[in-house]
């Protein structure tokens, strides 16, 4: 069933607001670049990928030079490993001419250790050669072997491309959007993947719109079913947020506790002029895949960013641990 999220407004209580990042706090991993919307490497059975000691991690990457905003026109997806606080570089996922858009969105990343297999399923936004940027989103998989030496990690022998599912259904297509701007565009992006620890199934959640709403806000959470990454069908959203917000980025599933949790990220200018909403990690809670979610907290809100810096953190992914991990957007 899908649900639909009557956002109610209401002051932030204590406890779910973040706490104001110091200038020690902010630092770069690499100067030369922007990075943002971070994933870890996870294992099949949804743990961290730990490979020769270190966590395999990937982020948005563009260079640090140009305008904030203008780095979703060139993003590109880096590779790095962390190991005991050391964050260690191993540059770009893919090569220059490698992926089938004019530039790679988020996605998430599986280790399959018996083969020494990494496949990632990302966002492909627009297409390769376009003389300007477009806003159309595909979300593609390709699986690439792992190796290591002494410089650090690389991934060699990309399989094919392939596009994981095309829209309809209950969601709009992008494809007429050649032109737009952050925030205001429709989504068809952001996969995630999680197994149902009770049956099996293989889930792929995204950011999606809505298709045949009557409102400029209309955000859901999409979710496609199979047994593996080739056979994916779409089904009926999961929330769909019509009326009152129009991105739920990066959609993700963690099972605690015997009940499936949904989190996503959305920013106070996506809520509808009539919705007094924040920038913040969102999410709900429902005892099966299939069931009612309900807003935790009453209202769906976690935790949002500061009032002093309403600004300062985004896009945040919580950790199977339940520790929560984002990246620093603009502080200060």
């Amino acid at each position: 069933m899908t649900t639909s999220w009557q956002y109610e407004q209401g002051n932030l209580e204590a406890g779910s607001v973040g706490n104001v990042f110091t200038k020690d706090e902010c630092q770069r991993i690499l100067p030369e670049l922007y990075l943002w919307d971070p994933w870890p490497v996870f294992l099949p059975n949804g743990e961290v990928a730990i490979v020769d000691g270190a966590e395999l991690w990937m982020a948005l990457s563009a260079p640090s030079a140009i305008q904030p905003n203008d780095r979703h026109d060139v993003a590109k997806i880096r590779f790095f490993s962390q190991h005991n606080g050391q964050w260690q570089d191993h540059g770009w996922l893919f090569e220059h001419n490698e992926s089938p858009g004019s530039r790679e969105w988020a996605g998430c990343a599986t280790y399959h250790p018996d083969a020494n297999k990494l496949e990632v399923w990302f966002t492909a936004t627009g297409f390769k050669g376009e003389e300007k940027p477009s806003f159309v989103q595909r979300m593609f998989e390709s699986t690439g072997t792992l190796l290591s030496n002494d410089q650090g990690f690389i991934v060699a022998d990309w399989t094919e491309h392939k596009e994981l599912v095309r829209p309809g259904l209950c969601y709009q297509s992008t494809d007429q959007q050649l032109t737009g701007e952050a925030g205001s565009i429709k989504s068809f992006r952001d996969p995630s993947r999680f197994v149902d620890p009770k049956d099996g199934a293989l889930y792929m959640l995204f950011a999606a719109s809505k298709a045949g709403s009557m409102s400029d806000f209309d955000g859901a959470v999409g979710v496609a079913v199979g047994s593996t990454a080739s056979d994916l069908k779409l089904n009926p959203a999961l929330v769909e947020a019509d009326g009152i917000n129009n991105e739920m980025e990066r959609p993700h599933v963690v099972f605690h506790d015997g009940s499936y949790y949904l989190f996503f990220s959305t920013q106070k200018r996506t809520f509808h002029p009539d919705v007094e909403g924040c920038t913040g990690l969102y999410g709900f809670v429902s005892d099966s895949m299939g069931g009612e979610w309900k807003p935790l907290n009453g209202m769906g809100l976690v935790f949002a960013n500061p009032p002093e810096e309403p600004y300062q953190a985004y896009s945040w992914l919580v950790m199977p641990d339940l520790s929560v991990v984002g990246f620093l957007d603009f502080p200060n």
